[in-house]
């Protein structure tokens, strides 16, 4: 199996791109006009210059280097002249310093790239939601060389990977530790704010107030069920997919520490992880990128009184703190046998029931904790409910 690991623009991951495993590093800058997945506050900041001197080093390495343009949305920019403009401008910086391919979630960046940079390989994004056969052919009548299929939706569905995979001839692509929920009622809304919130031009300084992000947390400590129904694939079960005819993985995410990284992506090109499932889960694990200019970026943020009252943050650090939940990820040898043969389209988990068992065995919380910080969860987004 091949993977598609992040990069957080820290020289220290560099090594790690280098095991023949890895073909392929993904990034972007903190903000351009297109936008990508994740809010510009909690990305590293990098320059032009650098980032290019940083894709450099990464073919040095025999890897290929991926940009994202994978916002939802561009409000309409892209229609109009100038920002036409801005998107073949930033589109001619990619193919000056070498960028070997790039991901899109919007068709019609797909056909920019097709009729203006036929060199430049066009991968499509989880945020393109591609959950059917028909949305996948689409995609590859596009001439799209890859796409990464959505995650919440398909990586547990084994008949559907199965007749994609059959009748596709593009390469597939799957997400394997992104803690999102089954079926992500937030997943639109959270895509379409992160987009414009890595934006240039921004109308509110790219400052975003992650509702569904602290929801979904809250869910989950709400119901330990949801940790084990999310679509997550473990080391031990990439073979599986391997065996389906999946192409790749890709490992998240690049808002993350190098120590964390290198731990996540390790496990993966090791096909094992003796510890915490947790602890390869960002968004459960805690966010852990510090750097100074990361530190300043925040400040300029977070200090805007007339969009956040202030002494709220000391509140919203903890309750992004690491989850103190444990799942022994070996008791989970096995787990993945039970969706061979089960359809989970057609029946809902209540009637199920599998997960919640599961849940029940491996997950291990201290009930007033959960109980606390589900309080604590619930004062805090009752908050943004006032007229305050």
């Amino acid at each position: 199996m091949k993977f598609s690991v992040p990069t957080n623009w820290q020289e220290d991951l560099l090594a790690v791109f280098e095991s023949p495993a890895i073909f392929e590093v993904y990034g972007k800058l903190a903000e351009d006009f297109v936008g990508g997945g994740r809010c510009a506050y909690s990305l590293s900041v990098i320059s032009r210059v650098d980032a290019a001197k940083y894709l450099q080093r990464v073919h040095k390495g025999n890897c290929e280097f991926n940009y994202l343009l994978n916002a939802s949305c561009l409000a309409g920019r892209e229609f109009t002249r100038g920002g036409r403009r801005e998107i073949f401008r930033l589109l001619d910086w990619l193919v000056k310093i070498g960028v070997d391919s790039v991901t899109v979630s919007l068709p019609y960046l797909a056909e920019i790239i097709t009729k203006s940079y036929p060199g430049l390989k066009i991968k499509v994004s989880v945020m393109a939601h591609v959950d059917s056969l028909e949305k996948a052919k689409f995609w590859e009548s596009l001439g799209v060389r890859s796409i990464t299929l959505l995650h919440t939706k398909v990586n547990r569905d084994f008949e559907l990977l199965k007749k994609i995979r059959k009748h596709l001839k593009c390469e597939l692509q799957l997400m394997a530790n992104n803690h999102c929920l089954y079926n992500c009622p937030l997943e639109e809304y959270h895509e379409l704010f992160s987009s414009h919130a890595s934006q240039t031009r921004n109308s509110d300084g790219n400052f975003i107030f992650d509702y569904c992000y602290l929801t979904c947390r809250y869910m989950k400590l709400s119901d330990p069920a949801l940790l084990i129904s999310s679509p997550w694939i473990r080391p031990e079960d990439v073979h599986l997919y391997e065996g389906l005819g999946i192409d790749s993985i890709k490992i998240v995410d690049r808002r993350l520490a190098s120590m964390d990284l290198i731990r996540i992506i390790q496990a993966y090109l090791n096909g094992k992880y003796d510890g915490n499932l947790i602890d390869l889960f960002p968004n459960l694990g805690g966010l852990s990128l510090v750097n100074l200019p990361n530190i300043l970026l925040k400040i300029k943020y977070s200090l805007r009184p007339f969009q956040i009252n202030i002494l709220n943050i000391p509140k919203l650090r903890k309750l992004l703190g690491k989850m103190q939940v444990f799942i022994d990820n070996r008791e989970l040898d096995g787990f993945l046998d039970f969706f061979l043969t089960h359809d989970c389209k057609h029946v809902s988990c209540d009637e199920c029931g599998y997960c919640q068992g599961i849940a029940g065995k491996v997950v291990k919380i201290d009930k007033n904790y959960q109980d606390r910080l589900c309080i604590e969860y619930k004062d805090f987004l009752n908050n943004f409910l006032t007229r305050k």
